[in-house]
């Protein structure tokens, strides 16, 4: 019978729960502080200018007389150019999608036969794969079991394979 962290792995890999699982590491990652809020918000900016652009070159197919114009259309090109300079300046979001995380579990194999029935190093090779964390609060007699899996798998160590 499977006890503690070995049960918890293996239920939190079993094929039924794989995608609340996917979906929880999925939902963990997050954005560093600020990236996406910056991004949304230069996002926003740039289509606001490019929304300008429009209203003003329908303006001008209109009949209005482009002269007049000529302060608006400069000013929204260049609110457009500075958004479009930020957004470039910003980091990508590095967060992992779900068909990636779906593959490096893939990558793991079994896990559920690896914690019940593996050997001691595919054990602990899996546990490395995993970035397993254990921190005991011995007043309390509680852990927190943290893995972190989204981060490099090397499925070679963990099948044992070549």
């Amino acid at each position: 019978m499977q006890e503690g962290v070995t049960a918890w792995l293996a239920g939190l890999f079993a094929p039924r729960n794989m995608d609340r699982t996917v979906a929880a590491l999925v939902a963990s990652q997050g954005e560093p502080a600020g990236t996406l809020g910056s991004r949304d918000a230069v996002k926003k900016r740039l289509a606001d200018a490019e929304a300008k652009l429009r209203r003003l070159r329908a303006a001008i197919e209109a009949g209005v007389d482009p002269v007049a114009l000529v302060e608006s259309i400069n000013a929204a090109q260049a609110q457009r150019e500075v958004a479009q300079a930020e957004l470039e300046g910003i980091p990508a979001p590095n967060a992992i999608e779900a068909a990636e995380i779906y593959a490096r579990i893939d990558s793991l194999g079994d896990v559920g036969a690896v914690v019940a029935d593996g050997e001691p190093q595919e054990v602990m090779d899996l546990y490395a794969a995993l970035d397993l964390q254990i921190q005991f609060d011995h007043h309390a007699h509680t852990a927190d079991v943290i893995i972190k899996p989204v981060r490099r798998v090397n499925s070679e160590c963990v099948r044992g394979g070549t």
